[in-house]
C-alpha cells in the first residue's frame, strides 16, 4: 500500500460512522456492477469492478 500512498486505516464495528459509510460506499458499488451487468448481459461482475471503481473515485462527493 506504500506504493500507492494509501493509508489503512482499520475501522470498528462500534464506530458508527465508519460502519454506516463503508456501507453507504458498498451501495454505491453494488448499484454500479448492476448497471453494467445488466447493461452488458453478462454474470462476469469481476470483470466490471475496475469500472465501478473508476466511476464511484471519479464521482462528486459530498
Amino acid at each position: 500500500m506504500k506504493f500507492f500512498d494509501i493509508k489503512y486505516q482499520p475501522a470498528t464495528t462500534s464506530h458508527h460512522e465508519s460502519v454506516d459509510q463503508v456501507e453507504k460506499d458498498n451501495q454505491y458499488v453494488e448499484m454500479y456492477l448492476r448497471c453494467f451487468l445488466t447493461s452488458f448481459e453478462d454474470e462476469q461482475w469481476m470483470d466490471y469492478l475496475y469500472l465501478a471503481e473508476f466511476c464511484y473515485n471519479n464521482s462528486v462527493n459530498a
